[in-house]
């Protein structure tokens, strides 16, 4: 059986190096193939961000890559109701995340956009809570002991403590210089 890293997936799906395309369609045709589920991970964030496919076509190429004969991949339940949930609008390492904890109460998140996405796709882990403002808990209902207390969401606990500001000079105020930013990079996604 051979592992496969991401580029070699990356060459089979986009075909960009033709120098690098047809060992990589040798290796896929050698026998038993094993993919790890932070492979596909990688694979589809590449494709999303360095290649800019749609979702669609993402998608497509991972059911494609699914449907070989000669690969296996860790988890693969997960991965196909990932695949699912990524079809259906959520982001595919959210749907990944969620699909691979079947055995949870609850799953906490601070991403709103999980969160909403999660409760309008009906996933077996949904809101117990209405929004929190800082952490959206999300719970089995089908599983006892969901709502004990420690499933429910985190509040910020009030400050009892106030400590003096620090006095701040007009002197000693410097404007910070941000580090230039590499040529060729992107910026991260600020999103949570």
């Amino acid at each position: 059986m051979t592992a496969l890293d991401t580029n070699v997936l990356v060459r089979i799906v986009t075909g960009d190096d033709p120098e690098q395309l047809p060992a990589a369609v040798a290796v896929m045709r050698a026998g038993r193939l094993w993919v790890s589920k932070t492979v596909l991970l990688e694979l589809e964030w590449a494709l999303r961000h360095a290649y800019d496919l749609d979702r669609q076509v993402i998608n497509d190429a991972l059911g494609k890559l699914l449907g070989l004969p000669n690969l296996e991949t860790e988890d693969r339940r997960a991965v196909i109701q990932a695949r699912s949930w990524h079809r259906q609008g959520m982001d595919f390492a959210d749907a990944l995340h969620l699909a691979s904890s079947p055995d949870a109460e609850s799953f906490a998140t601070f991403d709103r956009v999980l969160a909403t996405t999660a409760r309008k796709l009906k996933t077996p882990i949904v809101d117990a809570s209405v929004n929190q403002p800082l952490l959206s808990t999300l719970s089995r209902p089908d599983v006892a002991g969901s709502d004990a207390p420690g499933n429910r969401a985190c509040r910020r606990a009030p400050r009892t403590e106030t400590r003096p500001r620090p006095r701040v000079r007009a002197s000693d105020h410097r404007p910070r210089r941000r580090p230039a930013m590499p040529a060729g990079r992107r910026r991260w996604d600020r999103r949570c």
